[in-house]
């Protein structure tokens, strides 16, 4: 297991370690995952049964190939973190949450994504013996209304990334409802 980050990527056959605390402070089993604050954390990953042996991502590397169906608010999430990487765009699978009824966006509210807005390439492929832990993107939702059932889908985004809302491929949908 190795310590990685995209100056030091993991060299053939070495896998690299996801560290937990890289989570947050908020995001945490200590701090009940943010659901006591009115601010829950769900946890995002990749199935480990579920993505192909050996699969890695073919990820976007210029700002035109983001597709038109791409939430527009992680495209410009994308484009000005690419103009603070002096014109690269990082190499990750990227992430959006949003409600799957258009009209629940505004009670949803303000969404923090740690730690990266997405899974970073160097993690992948996905390995399934012990003790690999898959990368996880914790997704807080800062202040969802309370009382208002909402469903909500996270996708993951990369242009090999094989997305089936009928087969649940390539997203998460759950429901969140805030008391």
């Amino acid at each position: 297991m190795k310590d990685c980050a995209p100056y030091a990527p993991p060299l053939e056959g070495e896998t690299c370690f996801f560290k937990t605390n890289l989570l947050g402070r908020t995001c945490q089993r200590e701090n009940s995952w943010g659901y006591d604050k009115g601010s829950p954390c769900v946890l995002i990953t990749f199935d480990k049964q579920e993505v192909s042996a050996g699969w890695v991502p073919d990820v976007y590397t210029d700002l035109d190939e983001l597709p038109p169906e791409m939430p527009l608010e992680l495209r410009l999430y994308i484009t000005n973190v690419t103009k603070d990487n002096r014109g690269f765009i990082p190499e990750m699978v990227w992430v959006s949450c949003t409600p799957e009824d258009p009209s629940d966006q505004a009670h949803l509210g303000a969404i923090e994504y740690s730690p990266w807005r997405g899974f970073p390439k160097y993690y992948f492929p996905i390995r399934n013996e012990a003790p690999y832990l898959a990368p996880i993107v914790a997704v807080q939702f800062l202040k969802p209304a309370t009382r208002r059932p909402m469903t909500v889908e996270c996708r993951a985004w990369s242009k090999n990334m094989v997305y089936s809302r009928a087969e649940g491929y390539g997203l998460v949908r759950f429901h969140l409802t805030l008391d």
